[in-house]
């Protein structure tokens, strides 16, 4: 496949969980999941699609051809400073370098800005994911700071071998890259 073929992102609905999870059990994949027990995950994505029209949290998912090839997660914060969106990605390890992933995530940015009030996006990965550092440093993110709360948080529950980076993309800097 070339990065030319037409690239669907859609809200995913529940028929897309098997296909998603699927995604998640590449060992490509897994290296770079915080949270590896499928059983937890699913049920919590579930419930995440289920309720997608009145939560904070939106599933999107990438396909071509008619196949699931990805997903993107937005989760809306809101704290006492700003209105964010914390987002997370998977990608079929076939389709790793091809600009499907950028596409995708140009496509839900466009929309995710044309609200008034989100100040910016953040994204986290693992200080060995050099891939995703590479495609955030496409998008105009920048390096920001992980507090030292959330990075105990992340060795307690998720993978305390991991170093976590934190990028930020602000609206103004979406704005000039669009």
């Amino acid at each position: 496949m070339n990065n030319s073929q037409a690239l669907i992102v859609r809200p995913a609905v529940v028929a897309d969980l098997e296909p998603m999870a699927e995604l998640r059990r590449f060992p490509e994949v897994q290296k770079n999941q915080y949270w590896l027990n499928e059983a937890f995950w699913l049920n919590y994505s579930e419930s995440v699609i289920m309720a997608q029209e009145s939560g904070t949290i939106q599933y999107y998912v990438l396909e071509v051809t008619g196949a699931v090839i990805g997903f993107v997660t937005v989760q809306t914060i809101m704290n006492q400073k700003r209105k964010y969106g914390y987002f997370s990605f998977n990608l079929h390890p076939a389709h790793w370098g091809k600009g499907f992933m950028e596409r995708a995530l140009r496509t839900i940015f466009a929309e995710f800005f044309q609200e008034e009030d989100n100040e910016g996006a953040m994204i986290e990965c693992f200080s060995s994911n050099h891939q995703c550092q590479r495609l955030l440093a496409k998008l105009s993110f920048t390096p920001a700071q992980v507090p030292f709360a959330t990075r105990l948080s992340m060795w307690i529950s998720h993978r305390p071998i991991r170093w976590i980076l934190r990028f930020w993309l602000s609206k103004e800097s979406w704005s000039k890259i669009r």
